[in-house]
């Protein structure tokens, strides 16, 4: 648990950096842009898997069910993660082909 959380934190972290980099090296707005929402999703999907690692060792389940539930939930965030980045892939060619007509 501890070196997962260890590695989310690294991530989050990351996160932070490269947001403080795109605030730095593009203009100031009043909204939010499509990168603005994809870096806040990111960070929220990691804040709650960190409290999901943190959280799911003191529910007091067997070995078998804690198992079970760890890897439950890498499978489902995985899918979640993969359906994000396929939206957001979508949403910017059909953005492109608004801007290119």
């Amino acid at each position: 648990v501890g070196d997962r959380l260890s590695n989310m934190l690294t991530l989050v972290l990351a996160l932070v950096a490269f947001k403080l980099v795109l605030a730095q090296a593009l203009p100031s707005i009043s909204y939010l842009t499509m990168l603005d929402t994809y870096t806040l999703g990111s960070m929220m999907l990691m804040f709650f898997l960190s409290v999901f690692t943190s959280l799911l060792p003191r529910v007091g389940l067997d070995m078998d069910q804690l198992l079970f539930a760890d890897k439950f939930i890498c499978i489902l965030s995985a899918i979640l993660w993969g359906l994000i980045n396929l939206w957001f892939v979508g949403k910017a060619i059909i953005l492109s082909q608004k801007r290119a007509r």
